[in-house]
């Protein structure tokens, strides 16, 4: 049931919202309230990648000491490590409540298609991005594909924002 009064019923991702609640991606912030304009946490994009795999318990470790057992992301970061989709900041250190960046996004979408395995060869070229060499090494040929795809588009004409936050 649909019961958000935050959510625009004209936006760009209305339909998306709707898609995701009636398939258990996401059940929002609160009873009421979906929060669409909210930057979303690194571990709410691994949640959902892990709800759409109809949430699988994998038995390994978390090697981050910021990723506590019984946490709504604890199993989901622990099934995406499992299958390489996210790495840490660090060996240690996941920082699940930091807003993800456009380029961790394309990054964990990226690795999510390839666990697919699903074709990830596309490489828009970025070079029109007065910005594109914020783009850290580890997400240049993601931040291409997702380009390349329409996952992900410039913030304008000439700017990519890598580094910006995803709402």
């Amino acid at each position: 049931m649909w019961n958000f009064n935050d959510v625009d019923r004209w936006a760009w991702y209305h339909d998306g919202s709707h898609y995701c609640v009636e398939k258990d991606l996401i059940i929002g912030t609160t009873n009421t309230t979906f929060s669409p304009h909210m930057p979303i946490t690194r571990s709410m994009v691994v949640t959902i990648l892990w709800r759409t795999e109809n949430k699988p318990i994998i038995n390994d470790s978390i090697p981050f000491y910021d990723v506590t057992e019984g946490e709504y992301y604890t199993e989901a970061v622990r099934w995406a490590v499992h299958n390489d989709i996210v790495s840490g900041y660090s060996n240690i250190k996941f920082a699940p409540e930091d807003s993800i960046t456009r380029e961790q996004m394309a990054a964990m979408l990226y690795r999510y298609t390839q666990y697919k395995n699903k074709e990830v060869s596309g490489k828009a070229d970025i070079s029109m991005y007065e910005d594109m060499a914020e783009v850290s090494h580890y997400a240049l040929d993601a931040i291409q594909w997702a380009c390349d795809t329409g996952i992900i588009n410039g913030v304008s004409t000439t700017m990519l924002s890598p580094k910006g936050t995803t709402t």
